[in-house]
């Protein structure tokens, strides 16, 4: 008698339990759809009930004619880009020194002050930081390739492939600069 009480107890508790875990508050701030715009680069600054933000990135690759693919995600909201390279052969940066394809983007979003996950991901890495942005002002995020590790005391190359990126983040508009 006691052990039938003790397991209807038992299986109440149970049933408890699993209703319990099935049930998420989900924050207010994930049901809030992001409004993201996507304007020109050389749009004037936003008023003070809006935010600019600049994304700037680049991959240099082995001398290819394929296009390479960006994904800028800002809260969730991925925006898919199919970049074009161009041949080059001079750079400024060491990793990126002989010929190759360099891929480029550059693009301006403008969306609500507030706090936001800013990330990139391509097919060669993924990287997400999280900024305030506040309203009237103009940011850039800026997200720098990391390329493979040296091999036999060669310095870092990009024909060794990118292994990721860095979040640079900084307060203006950098094409401007």
């Amino acid at each position: 008698m006691k052990t039938k009480r003790i397991l209807k107890f038992l299986g109440v508790l149970a049933v408890a339990v699993t209703f319990t875990g099935c049930y998420k508050h989900v924050p207010k701030e994930a049901v809030a759809l992001v409004e993201v715009r996507d304007v020109a680069l050389d749009i004037a600054s936003p008023s003070k009930d809006e935010t600019d933000l600049v994304v700037i990135t680049h991959v240099k690759k082995r001398l290819t004619e394929e296009p390479y693919t960006f994904n800028v995600g800002i809260d969730g909201k991925e925006m898919k880009e199919i970049v074009k390279g161009v041949k080059e052969t001079e750079s400024n940066i060491v990793e990126e020194r002989g010929e190759g394809t360099h891929y480029a983007l550059a693009k301006r979003f403008r969306l609500n002050p507030g706090s936001y996950k800013i990330s990139l991901s391509s097919e060669d890495g993924h990287v997400s930081t999280k900024r305030e942005l506040t309203g009237g002002h103009v940011y850039t995020v800026i997200f720098d390739p990391v390329y493979g590790p040296r091999k036999f005391a060669r310095p870092k190359d990009f024909r060794e492939g990118v292994i990721g990126f860095d979040a640079n983040f900084e307060v203006g508009n950098h094409l401007k600069e």
